[in-house]
């Protein structure tokens, strides 16, 4: 992996199997009772919104933020693969996303934020100050007590905050908001502490720079490819 960033939220700037995130469109409708145009805090039913959806759990990945997809790719002329298994390949990948990531999907991929920085722009905002779960939480203040020792408060508060400039987003913001429980645990394990050895100095790596590598990995062994 040659970037530093994990880009989680538009992974096809990764590498090739990274395009399964966003793989294929057979369909330009919009998900079931969510509309096209759907911003932050958009109201999708009665009295909710996206992210009262998603973090309540009454929502079908395979269904709506699959389809929310589907329309995003089409209408802003993004490269679409995988054809006919755009559905079983998204499924299985957005078992890798966080509930928090899956609301912003919902709300934010939409013709009006064609473009991976209005897109991402739109995601990163949402993220800040939302509640965490514990493997998130567990992430975060293992990977700060690895690379952050020098002030692990500070190191917890600048990993969880968003400049305004998607440009900007570490790996770590991307780590702890975007990943699964089950992901997180996996970047945790293997990617902090003495067990990546991510605070080494080989050729010259910073803590920073180890550990963007191993999560990278991680998540990139975790997707499913296109058959």
């Amino acid at each position: 992996m040659n970037t530093m960033r994990l880009r989680f939220a538009f992974a096809v700037v990764l590498a090739p199997v990274g395009a399964v995130l966003f793989a294929a469109c057979s369909s330009t409708t919009s998900a079931p009772g969510i509309p096209a145009e759907a911003g932050p805090g958009t109201v999708i039913e009665a009295g909710r919104d996206a992210a009262s959806v998603v973090l309540d759990g009454d929502f079908d990945a395979g269904t709506d933020v699959c389809s929310r997809k589907k329309s995003f790719l089409q209408a802003c002329g993004f490269p679409i693969e995988c054809g006919a298994d755009f559905t079983p390949v998204c499924v299985a990948n957005e078992k890798l996303n966080s509930a928090q990531k899956q609301a912003a999907e919902l709300a934010c991929l939409t013709a009006a934020n064609c473009g991976a920085k209005k897109a991402d722009d739109c995601q990163y905002r949402t993220y800040p100050g939302k509640a965490m779960t514990a493997a998130q939480q567990d992430l975060l203040d293992r990977y700060c007590a690895t690379c952050g020792q020098a002030n692990v408060g500070k190191c917890k508060t600048d990993a969880l905050a968003y400049s305004g400039d998607p440009s900007t987003v570490t790996d770590i913001f991307l780590a702890v908001w975007e990943s699964s429980d089950a992901l997180a645990k996996s970047m945790a394990d293997k990617c902090t502490g003495g067990a990546a050895d991510a605070g080494g100095a080989d050729g010259g790596v910073t803590c920073e720079r180890a550990f963007a590598l191993c999560a990278g990995g991680v998540w990139i062994d975790a997707l499913t490819a296109c058959p």
